[in-house]
């Protein structure tokens, strides 16, 4: 096995232990337990969750955040402090890796002979939708990271991109937190 394929399935077993681990929290009450104690500073709480909304790793976990946050707290309010935790987030990962990416992605077509391929991309409309699927990904549960690649290759500056990754997140935490509050209330 090659080490691509043994990343690959790490990512997958770390994947099935993030899954497992947020249905056991919901199941255990651990979750609760965590909320009670942070109750006096619960938007901490709500940018946690958002923080966590940012990796295909961790979103399982910050699902079940958002989940037992509908209880109580209007999906609003958790979408707009999650948010900020989630823009922090793909701040972090945007800054440490924009150059890499790139880097890494220039060396793996050189490596694939994709010249061809790119042409296709750099001089066709895909170069005009990239944002626009990088944003789609963005306000979905499907990982950050994608999508930020997406948006980098748009060469926003840093603020520009901190605030469209806010209002995307904002957008898909409040979809998820309104879906949780809608089925709390029908059980």
């Amino acid at each position: 096995m090659d080490t691509k394929d043994k990343k690959l399935l790490l990512d997958a077993l770390i994947l099935i232990l993030s899954v497992t681990f947020a249905v056991w929290t919901i199941n255990s009450g651990f979750i609760d337990k965590v909320f009670e104690t942070l109750l006096p500073v619960q938007f901490l709480a709500e940018f946690f969750a958002g923080m966590l909304f940012t990796s295909f790793l961790t979103t399982p976990l910050s699902l079940a955040f958002i989940y037992v946050l509908s209880e109580n707290t209007n999906p609003m309010v958790i979408a707009l402090v999650g948010a900020l935790g989630a823009a922090a987030g793909d701040f972090f990962i945007v800054k440490l890796f924009r150059d890499s990416i790139f880097q890494d992605f220039s060396t793996l077509s050189r490596d694939l002979k994709l010249k061809r391929f790119l042409h296709f991309f750099r001089h066709s409309h895909f170069n005009h939708l990239a944002p626009l699927m990088g944003m789609l990904v963005i306000a979905s549960p499907f990982p950050d990271e994608i999508g930020l690649m997406l948006l980098s290759a748009s060469k926003l500056q840093y603020s520009q991109l901190f605030l469209l990754t806010y209002l995307l997140n904002a957008l898909g935490i409040f979809l998820f937190a309104s879906s949780f509050n809608l089925l709390i209330w029908k059980m």
